[in-house]
């Protein structure tokens, strides 16, 4: 009896009396032989039958794919993205260069590569593994060189004593040489501390390395879509995450007592982040024309940027960051103060600027907003957290989700519900309002 033709495939004999397995691949082409040789025909068409059936399920890629290096892919990765902000571009490009170009991990060799040299088929789940760890070592490392004490002279001390100027009322240039005056100044002062002791968490580098893999899950996942690997090699569970300090929201009082201390031309940002509940990005975007002191509102649609270290202004980080948010009038008072001491006529002049009238640097507020909060106790706040503390009291105030969701620009209404807490005093008082609702047995 005559074999049954096939639809899919074709085996033939050799001279050897051993049998091949053809088959034309999907889309066509050079024909494809097996790997191997059979003994029998019945083996040939056994091994042509599961190829056809992981070709249609989608099981089976050619040899090839998949052979380009993941630094090829990721450069035509990072070029094909054209919705990425420019920010967010340069921190990609930045932890490219970091732990994706740089030789470092062992990967199984004994011996430090780079992950960017393997080719895509080649980054296994236990490859990411290693990698990561690296990561996780490495960027731990770089966080406590920088928590190390600042040499006097150093770029973080003249950063610091540039700060400090300012906060005295001494113009200094944002960049070059720090004047000898200014020193001398800081030295009659009594040589006050410009930086704050270093504390250790135990978290350093965690951000980072998260952020990283974060990055490299993004490109395999991609990759994936774009059918040259079969999954994402990415499984570390929590890798993506990294948990933040839980940190106790400012009370009222302490952000009175933080706006005091800081500089006079920053304490009216202190109160429109905790108050309003902008980003520091935001705060420090807005001009003359964002500002409604009358009306009671400011308008966000821009925010500060530093990519590479230069400061420039782009979109708010979402959609929904577009928005105006309504402030108490007792901030719209200090800011009505504030333009009329420190912010120049003209609808396109910046509400907070340095001494010299340019844009704050991150590096710069950081550092008073540093000292501010150790001085009202809280050393554990960083700017950044004055918008929790907003999210939080606008919460007590009994505001819905959807409502917290528009002032403070997040996308989701789970973004929402990460700033909101509930004190023990906010707990009695629900338990108080409940008690009226009993029904009498």
């Amino acid at each position: 009896m005559a074999p049954k033709k096939r639809n899919f495939g074709s085996p033939r004999p050799l001279k050897s009396g051993r049998w091949q397995a053809r088959y034309t691949p999907p889309g066509g082409g050079k024909m494809e032989n097996a790997p191997d040789t059979f003994a029998t025909r019945r083996e040939a068409d056994r091994w042509l039958a599961r190829r056809e059936a992981e070709l249609t399920l989608g099981l089976w890629r050619h040899p090839s794919t998949g052979s380009e290096s993941l630094l090829d892919y990721v450069h035509a990765w990072l070029v094909m993205d054209h919705n990425l902000r420019a920010s967010t571009r340069a921190l990609d490009t930045s932890l490219t260069e970091r732990f994706i170009m740089r030789a470092g991990a062992d990967l199984g060799s004994g011996r430090g590569v780079a992950l960017g040299d393997q080719q895509l088929s080649q980054i296994t789940p236990l490859v990411v593994r290693r990698w990561h760890s690296w990561v996780v070592a490495t960027s731990r490392a770089g966080a406590l060189a920088k928590k190390a004490p600042a040499a006097e002279g150093s770029t973080r001390w003249n950063r610091a004593l540039r700060a400090w100027a300012e906060a005295q009322g001494i113009s200094v240039k944002p960049t070059g040489r720090v004047p000898a005056s200014v020193r001398q100044h800081w030295e009659r002062a009594g040589r006050p501390a410009l930086l704050p002791p270093p504390k250790i968490s135990g978290r350093e580098g965690s951000a980072q390395a998260a952020q990283a893999y974060r990055l490299l899950h993004a490109i395999l996942e991609q990759a994936v879509a774009d059918g040259l690997i079969a999954s994402n090699p990415c499984q570390i569970k929590g890798a993506s995450t990294a948990k933040a300090p839980e940190r106790t929201p400012a009370t009222p009082e302490e952000v009175a007592a933080i706006a005091a201390a800081a500089p006079p031309r920053y304490q009216a940002a202190v109160l429109i982040a905790a108050w309003g509940g902008l980003r520091a990005g935001e705060v420090f975007a807005l001009d003359r024309r964002a500002v409604d002191v009358e009306a009671g509102f400011v308008v966000v649609e821009r925010t500060l940027l530093s990519v590479q270290g230069k400061l420039s202004f782009g979109p708010p980080k979402s959609d929904a960051g577009y928005r105006k948010v309504y402030l108490p009038a007792h901030v719209c008072e200090a800011v009505q103060r504030h333009m009329n001491e420190f912010t120049a006529p003209g609808p396109d002049a910046l509400l907070f600027t340095t001494s010299t009238g340019g844009p704050l640097a991150s590096s710069g507020r950081t550092v008073w907003f540093r000292r501010a909060a150790a001085s009202a106790g809280r050393d554990d706040l960083r700017f950044h957290d004055l918008r929790h503390t907003g999210a939080t009291l606008a919460a007590q105030t009994g505001a819905t989700l959807a409502d917290l969701q528009r002032r403070f620009g997040h996308t989701t209404v789970a973004a929402a519900m990460r700033y909101q807490h509930s004190s023990e005093a906010a707990d009695r008082e629900i338990a108080k309002r409940l008690g009226p609702m009993t029904v009498a047995s």
